[in-house]
């Protein structure tokens, strides 16, 4: 548990607006696509996300907050290197939503 705080933390520092400056894109992608994810799914939701996507809510931070929550599920499709995936999913789960601007 210690890992995953330790990990989240250093995650939100360079999640930060400000240092997007120096950004290859990939911190851009990571910030604006947990952002919106918080913005237009709610727990429950996101628990459905992470299903239809493959992926067990119970690994992903179960007893998290839904910011948390969601920042670690994004972490973890980056990893699995399924982030396309996930957008092509919340494309399709909410339409009005330009998830391919990000």
């Amino acid at each position: 548990m210690q890992r995953l705080d330790e990990e989240l933390s250093k995650v939100r520092k360079e999640v930060k607006p400000e240092n997007l400056e120096t950004d290859t894109g990939q911190l851009r992608k990571r910030y604006r696509l947990h952002e919106r994810i918080v913005q237009h799914f709610n727990t429950d939701e996101l628990q459905a996300l992470m299903y239809s996507v493959g992926v067990n809510p119970e690994n992903i931070a179960p007893m998290e907050p839904l910011t948390e929550r969601a920042l670690e599920f994004v972490l973890h499709m980056q990893r699995h290197g399924k982030t396309e995936q996930l957008i092509t999913r919340l494309g399709d789960l909410r339409p009005l939503v330009d998830w391919h601007e990000i």
